[in-house]
């Protein structure tokens, strides 16, 4: 379902590939594919200061793994290469989501063209996560009014919030469940308006033989609902203006 008025301020996946598949050696060598795909302005750094790791935080925080970011030129859209790692995002003022066709197709189909004309690819897991984030007034606010709290997602206590929120939640794990889950809620009043952001991570281990793309189109399938399950009707109709009928997503 799309809405008028799209809350989703970024989104990105991850495709973890197989261990000592691709190192840093092999980075410049998709580099200039990458350039010539829409992503010209090459940075390179580590993972600190850009939470990308998807797969092992802990690890992540240990370590400081050599990464290249490649961004298009507008720099809403950019792919992350690390080692045995691709991270693709797409990042967007709030309301203007072009939709999942531009990022699978503006995204994801260059990353894995630069990559697959260079290197042999064999993806482990696939992750796709979500960064909902809108302002709404402070005064008479409640968590209950835009966040469906006592449905299958958040639990009723968090209705009556108005202060700051600060929410983890997760189950599963790729080694050994071969999924995991993750929603990050978080919120606060600032300046006599209060933000709400909603952060949601799936993820799934890729049998061997898997298709990547059909099991990112699987887990975007389970991200829009998920998406309608928290929402209530206010975040719907008002926040987001409600749905757009006929839409090319």
């Amino acid at each position: 379902m799309s809405y008028k008025q799209a809350i989703l301020v970024e989104l990105y996946a991850d495709f973890r590939l197989a261990p000592g598949s691709f190192g840093f050696d092999r980075f410049f060598d998709v580099v200039p594919r990458l350039r010539d795909r829409g992503f010209p302005n090459i940075e390179s750094g580590s993972v600190n200061g850009f939470d990308v790791n998807l797969f092992d935080q802990k690890l992540a925080a240990a370590f400081t793994p050599p990464r290249v970011r490649c961004w298009s030129s507008d720099r809403t859209r950019l792919v992350q290469l690390a080692p045995d790692d691709v991270t693709m995002n797409l990042v967007t003022p709030a309301g203007t989501y072009p939709g999942w066709r531009t990022f699978r197709e503006e995204v994801v189909a260059p990353t894995l063209g630069s990559l697959h004309a260079t290197i042999e690819v064999s993806i482990t897991a696939v992750a796709l996560n979500t960064i909902d984030r809108f302002t709404v007034p402070s005064a008479g606010f409640q968590l209950g009014q835009y966040i469906r709290c006592g449905g299958p997602v958040f639990p009723e206590s968090f209705a009556s919030v108005t202060q700051t929120i600060d929410v983890d939640m997760g189950f599963g794990l790729i080694e050994p469940d071969g999924f995991n889950r993750q929603v990050h809620l978080h919120g606060k009043p600032v300046d006599g308006s209060y933000v709400v952001q909603v952060q949601s991570i799936f993820q799934n281990a890729l049998a061997d033989g898997g298709n990547a793309l059909e099991l990112l189109e699987r887990l975007h399938d389970e991200s829009d609902e998920h998406f309608e399950k928290w929402i209530t009707d206010t975040t719907r109709n008002v926040v987001m203006k409600g749905t757009v009928d006929a839409v090319s997503v």
